[in-house]
Order: structure tokens, then C-alpha cells, then sequence
């Protein structure tokens, strides 16, 4: 409801009648809400990597995982739950050890991505910036999103069967690490005509970063269509 009215507040100040919405991750998550409640706002949504599309049966238990987890990286594991149950974010690790995050950034940013000095300096800074403001949507994923793999605790994939009624897109990488199988699973169905999946190859869940080239093109495609 927060973040679904404020982009509903966000248009009635602006005037905008319809318009394409697009979200990357939470964004795609948060974009589908919008586009489900608000249909009529929306000529097409683009949901890039999506969090939250596939419904799971098994639900997550900290003990079991833990178990199943390798135990030479268990230690890893009882961090990011510790981190998870404090509901610790990016913005808290950087308020509080702004040192240390300045240093694991830059090691996310050039080794993650490989991408030469001129191209990831300016996408560390942007992080780096993001990072100092006001907590609000990585505050909400620890109430949204379950610990296993950010899994939703309300799926979209039967909501978006049965309530989704503008054409939609969903973009993942070739190795993306979000799970596809719902979006597949809504594609399929011959209920959705305005349904797609599209992959972008070269690239995991940051595909926007990864193969932009790729993306742009197939942006424009679609809302050309």
C-alpha cells in the first residue's frame, strides 16, 4: 500500500493520464501491484528481473536451511541471517561502518561487473549516493521478501493470473539468479495473449548494468509494439 499509493500520488501531481511503467527487482514487484490496482493508468508493464513472481510450496525454515547449507559456508550463512533477523540494510552497514562499506562497494562494483575504471566509477558513485538516503523500501523487504532466496510472502503469480489485465514483459537475464518459472508458468496460460518472457543473454539480475545494449533494444521494441 506504501509504495503502490505513493506512485499513485506521484501521477495525480504530475497529471499524467497513462503512462509505461517499468520497475527493476522490488521495483518490478511493486510495479505489478500498481499495474493490478490501477489498470486503467498503465498502457504496459516492463518488469526487469523481477523479485516475487514465483509462488513455492516449501516454506522456509532457518534450522532446515541451515542443515542443507554446506558447513564450510555456514558461517556465511548465520551472517545473513543475523544480518536478515536485525533486518540490518545496505543503508544501516553504510551509516555504520562507512569505511568498511566504502571498501566493499568498490570490490562489489569492479569485480561483480568487470567493467573498466571510466564505466564503474560513476555507477559506485551512484550506489555510493543511493546508500545515504532515508531507508524506506530495503526497510519494507524484510516484511515483503522471506529470507530464502528473497522469495515473496505474497507471490505474484496467482495475483497476476487472475487480476492483471494490461499487456506486461518480463525481462531476465540468461543467468539471472530471480526465478523465472512463475512468469513462464503465467506465459503459458492461454488466458494471458499479453504476456511475455524475454531473455537477456550475458546478463544476471543487474542485466540493466550487464547488457544494456540488449535491454535498451528491447525496450524500445516493446513499446514500439
Amino acid at each position: 500500500d506504501f509504495f503502490v499509493e505513493s506512485l499513485e500520488k506521484w501521477r495525480e501531481a504530475l497529471g499524467i493520464e497513462r503512462f509505461y511503467l517499468g520497475g527493476h527487482s522490488f521495483g518490478g514487484y511493486i510495479g505489478a501491484h500498481y499495474a493490478m490496482r490501477h489498470p486503467s493508468r498503465v498502457k504496459k508493464l516492463l518488469m526487469l528481473s523481477p523479485v516475487g513472481v514465483t509462488k513455492h510450496e516449501e516454506v522456509f525454515v532457518k534450522e532446515d536451511a541451515r542443515k542443507k547449507t554446506h558447513i564450510l559456508v555456514r558461517p556465511l550463512f548465520d551472517v545473513y541471517m543475523k544480518f536478515w533477523d536485525e533486518q540490518m540494510t545496505f543503508t544501516s552497514i553504510s551509516q555504520n561502518s562507512p569505511m568498511l562499506f566504502d571498501f566493499l562497494l568498490k570490490r562489489f562494483v569492479s569485480g561483480r561487473f568487470g567493467l573498466p575504471k571510466e564505466v564503474a566509477t560513476p555507477i559506485y558513485e551512484y550506489l555510493g549516493e543511493t546508500f545515504k538516503l532515508p531507508e524506506s523500501s530495503e526497510k519494507a523487504l524484510h516484511y515483503i521478501l522471506s529470507p530464502a532466496r528473497l522469495r515473496a510472502r505474497l507471490p505474484l503469480e496467482d495475483l497476476m493470473l487472475k487480476y492483471l489485465t494490461v499487456p506486461t514483459v518480463v525481462y531476465y537475464g540468461d543467468h539471472d539468479w530471480m526465478d523465472p518459472v512463475g512468469a513462464y508458468r503465467i506465459a503459458r496460460d492461454h488466458k494471458k495473449p499479453n504476456f511475455e518472457v524475454r531473455v537477456v543473454k550475458n546478463a544476471g539480475h543487474q542485466l540493466i548494468i550487464e547488457n544494456p545494449e540488449e535491454v535498451v533494444k528491447n525496450i524500445l521494441f516493446d513499446l514500439a509494439e
